[in-house]
Formats: structure tokens, sequence, C-alpha cells
């Protein structure tokens, strides 16, 4: 099919396509419907391994996601647990972040409706996604998960490229008022790389094959492959909150 053909057809539709993801524009609003995935061990030849968009397999039962260390936002005793499994270094997660999740914070974390918690879930072909989670862990161990967190998103483009991005990771630290030397220590040494990793097993145990991925008590949020909106989160959160 002509380039031609195929740039006129996605004006025509409104899509601003990424690389990770779908930025489609609807009444003015952004709405995402793309979500960062595993890409094949060995694709098929002739396929593109940037865009090739495997089958996510979609739980039909709930499934069990522990807390364990993880961090999270909200009441401990929340009757309700959202589970996001991200990647810092994901556009689709980035975007998740800046369109969705500021709403659930205010409506569903600040009101006292749900735990928020975050998993890991480092793509392999994002190079610097899995020292980024090791970044926020050593955070954590200040206490300072959630700033960290944040900052990961906000300054993505300040760190995404980079081949090392230590000296990055340690700015944002000192950003937050963090015991720089503690974390470049922490984070050099690799001491948290064992949960990043627990936290990867077990989505990929759950059925996890991109990101942002997202359950509700443990029951998947959206349409398998597409990142879930707000509304598919609060819609879960209401049935569990009514015993549904």
């Amino acid at each position: 099919m002509p380039v031609a053909i195929v740039i006129a057809g996605i004006l025509i539709s409104g899509a601003v396509i990424f690389k990770d993801q779908i930025q489609v524009k609807i009444g003015g609003e952004a709405k995402v419907a793309g979500l960062a995935t595993q890409k094949p061990q060995n694709p098929p030849a002739g396929d593109n391994p940037e865009t090739q968009n495997p089958p996510v397999p979609a739980p039909v039962a709930r499934v069990e996601l522990p807390l364990g260390e993880s961090g999270f936002l909200g009441e401990a005793s929340a009757s309700v647990t959202v589970t996001e499994f991200t990647d810092f270094q994901c556009p689709a997660c980035s975007a998740f972040f800046n369109n969705f999740f500021p709403q659930i914070k205010s409506e569903l974390i600040d009101t006292g409706l749900v735990k928020y918690v975050t998993k890991h879930f480092p793509l392999t072909f994002h190079p610097n996604a899995a020292k980024a989670a090791e970044a926020a862990e050593c955070a954590k161990d200040q206490k300072k998960f959630n700033g960290y967190h944040d900052l990961l998103f906000t300054k993505q483009n300040d760190w995404v490229n980079e081949a090392d991005p230590t000296v990055k990771f340690i700015a944002l630290a000192k950003t937050l008022g963090l015991d720089t030397v503690a974390f470049k220590t922490c984070l050099t040494s690799g001491e948290n790389k064992a949960a990043v990793d627990a936290d990867f097993e077990l989505g990929r145990k759950v059925g996890v094959s991109g990101t942002p991925t997202v359950y509700v008590n443990g029951l998947l949020a959206g349409k398998p492959g597409y990142i879930p909106t707000f509304g598919d989160i609060k819609e879960l959160v209401d049935r569990e909150l009514q015993g549904r």
C-alpha cells in the first residue's frame, strides 16, 4: 500500500501514532488506546519487532496478587485494591499516568475507596526500565517511593535516552531530598533487582504481557491490549464495593 495512502488514512481518522501507543483525539480530549507489549523472543521473518503486538491473554477469573513489599497509595485497610503493572520507560504508561491517574487519585485513592499498588514490569526492549524500577525501590527504602514514581514519569524525557541513566536517577533523588550517597550505593549495588524481578515474574504468572496492565481486586480492568481508562477502573471498583 503506498505510503501516501497510509498517511492520509491516519490523518483522516485523527489518530496520532506513537511507537508504543496510539493516541486518538475524540471530542478534543486525548484518549489513549494502545499498550506497550513484550516482543516475541524470535519474531517471524518479515515482522517488525518494533510494531509487533502479540495477543495479550485475558484472565477470565480473579488472579492472586499479593501485596508483598510493593509501594502503594491510599488506606492500607481499603477493601478494594487496584494493582498496576508498569514500566517507567513506557510511553503508554506515561500517557496513562498523565491522562487517567490524576482522576484515579482524586476520586478513588484520596477518598479512601481504594489502595493503589504499583508493581514493576520492565519490558525487555526498554533498556533503562529495569534500572528505573530499581531506582524507585531505592527511593522506597527512604520512604519516597510515590514521589519518585511520579518524577520518573514527569521527567521521563530527561533519562529515557541515556546510555547510563544513573546520574539522572541520582539527580531525581536529590530533588526529593533523599540521601544521595545511600541512594547511589543502593542503585549501583543492584540490591533491589530481586524485588523488581519478583514483580515481573508475578506479572508473567498471571498473564501480563504489556504495560500498563491494571487489576481491581485481581480482576483485569479494560480491554486486553489497550490502556485501561478511568471509567474501566471505576466500573470494577464500584462492582467490588457493591459486593458483585
